[in-house]
C-alpha cells in the first residue's frame, strides 16, 4: 500500500477541453489533434510521443466511468486502468484502430509501417480489473497515532464455481463464433487519406473475451465474481491527511480477461478535533487556567491525544500567552519518533466574586503595590512630552 500521487499532465489541458466539455467535443478535440499529431501522417518521428500523450488522454475522457474516476481523484483514480503506453508502437497497441475502434479507422491509410496484428484476443493481454474507490473519515487521534484502521467492505471473489468463466458447466463456455474466439473483427476500407487501411474492433457479440457463455453459473449469475463482505485491515502511513489516497493493492474489480484484480483506493478525510489543532508534526492546544494558578504556581493539568493526563507545575509569574512544550507528544513521522504537545495559556477571570473574597484582594493589591497600568500611563505621557 503506498500514498498515490499523480504527477502526469491535466488530461483536459492535453486535449485543450474543459471539464464541462460533452462527449462530442472530447471526440472532435481528439480527432482534430490525431490528425495534426499522428506520426503516420506528419510523416515527423518527434510528434509520436506528444500522439501518445493525447490517445491516453482521450483513452480516460472518453470513457464515462473512467473520466467520473479521475475528475473526483485524479491520476490516482485511473491508475492502472488507463492502461499506459509504453512506446508508439508497443505489443499493447499494434495499431490505434485496435484501440480506439470504428471512430479513427480513417487515420490508417497509406503512410508508415505498422506491425502486423497478433493473432491473439486482444483482451487476453492480462488487462486489469477496475480500480474501486472508499471513503473514510477517521480522528484527528488516528490520523496522528497513524493507527490501524478496520473497515468492512464488499468486495469482488472470483467465483469458485465456474472458475470465474460464468457458465454454468465448463462446456457452456463456448467460442465466439462471430469473431472465431479473436475477441476482434477484422474491417477494412479507403482511407480518407488515400490508400486502404485495416481496421480490428472489439468484438460485439463476446466484447472482446473471445468465449460465449451459453447457461450463466447459479453462483455468480453468469459474471465470473460474486462480492464478499469482508473485513480489511490496514495501517495508515505516518502524517496523513485530508485528500490523500492510500491504494490496497488486489482489493479492486475482478479482471474478465484473466488479468491482476484492480486495485482500492481509500480516499482519506480527516476530521477537526474539538482540542487539538495540528501544525506539521506538533500539536497545540490551548489550556485554561485561573489567574490564581499563576499567581500561586498551581500544578496544572494537560490532555494529551491519547487520551491521558500530564502534570505540569505553573512558574511563578508566566503570562497569558505562555507556552509549555511537552517532546513526544505530537505527531508520529516514524516508528519512535514524534512531534511536539505545544500547550498555550490560557489565563481565565472570575465572571464574579463575593464580597470578603473583593476585601481580601483589595488588602493584597494595596501591600503588593502592583499598578502596571499607573506605570504605563507615567511612561506614555512622558514619552510624549
Amino acid at each position: 500500500m503506498a500514498t498515490a500521487r499523480g504527477k502526469k499532465e491535466d488530461y483536459y489541458q492535453v486535449l485543450g477541453v474543459n471539464k464541462n466539455s460533452s462527449q462530442d467535443e472530447i471526440k472532435r478535440a481528439f480527432r482534430a489533434l490525431a490528425k495534426q499529431k499522428h506520426p503516420d501522417i506528419t510523416k515527423n518521428p518527434a510528434d509520436g510521443e506528444e500522439f501518445k500523450k493525447i490517445s491516453e488522454a482521450y483513452e480516460v475522457l472518453s470513457d464515462p466511468e473512467k473520466r467520473k474516476m479521475y475528475d473526483n481523484f485524479g491520476h490516482d483514480g485511473i491508475n492502472g486502468t488507463a492502461g499506459g503506453f509504453n512506446g508508439f508502437n508497443s505489443g499493447a497497441y499494434t495499431d490505434l484502430g485496435d484501440l480506439f475502434g470504428d471512430l479513427f479507422g480513417d487515420l490508417f491509410g497509406g503512410g508508415g509501417q505498422r506491425r502486423q496484428h497478433q493473432s491473439q484476443p486482444r483482451h487476453n493481454r492480462n488487462a486489469p480489473g477496475a480500480n474501486y474507490l472508499k471513503n473514510i473519515v477517521i480522528s484527528l487521534a488516528d490520523a496522528v497515532l497513524a493507527k490501524k484502521q478496520i473497515i468492512n467492505i464488499n468486495i469482488e471473489v472470483p467465483c469458485d464455481a465456474c472458475n470465474h468463466t460464468g457458465a454454468k458447466t465448463p462446456k457452456d463456455n463456448v467460442t465466439c463464433q462471430q469473431c472465431h474466439g479473436q475477441g476482434v473483427e477484422i474491417r477494412t476500407g479507403n482511407s480518407i487519406f488515400g490508400g486502404s487501411f485495416r481496421q480490428e474492433v472489439i468484438c460485439n457479440t463476446c466484447q472482446g473475451i473471445g468465449k460465449v457463455v451459453l447457461d450463466k453459473c447459479l453462483k455468480c449469475k453468469g459474471n465470473g465474481f460474486f462480492l464478499d463482505n469482508q473485513k480489511l485491515e490496514f495501517n495508515l502511513p505516518h502524517l496523513v491527511q485530508t485528500g490523500d489516497s492510500l491504494r490496497i493493492k488486489g482489493k479492486g474489480g475482478v479482471s474478465k480477461y484473466n488479468g491482476p484484480q484492480g486495485d482500492l483506493i481509500i480516499r482519506v478525510t480527516v476530521q477537526q478535533d474539538k482540542y487539538f489543532t495540528r501544525r506539521g508534526y506538533d500539536l497545540l492546544i490551548d489550556v485554561p487556567v485561573s489567574y490564581l494558578d499563576i499567581l500561586l504556581g498551581n500544578t496544572i493539568v494537560i490532555p494529551t491525544i491519547e487520551g491521558y493526563a500530564i502534570k505540569q507545575q505553573l512558574k511563578p509569574g508566566v503570562q497569558n500567552g505562555s507556552q509549555i512544550i511537552v517532546s513526544q507528544q505530537g505527531s508520529y513521522y516514524g516508528k519512535n519518533s514524534r512531534g511536539k504537545l505545544i500547550a498555550t495559556l490560557k489565563i481565565k477571570m472570575p465572571n464574579k466574586i463575593g464580597k470578603n473574597e473583593r476585601e481580601k484582594l483589595w488588602s493584597i493589591n494595596n501591600e503588593n503595590g502592583f499598578t502596571p497600568n499607573d506605570e504605563f500611563i507615567k511612561k506614555f505621557n512622558k514619552d510624549q512630552k
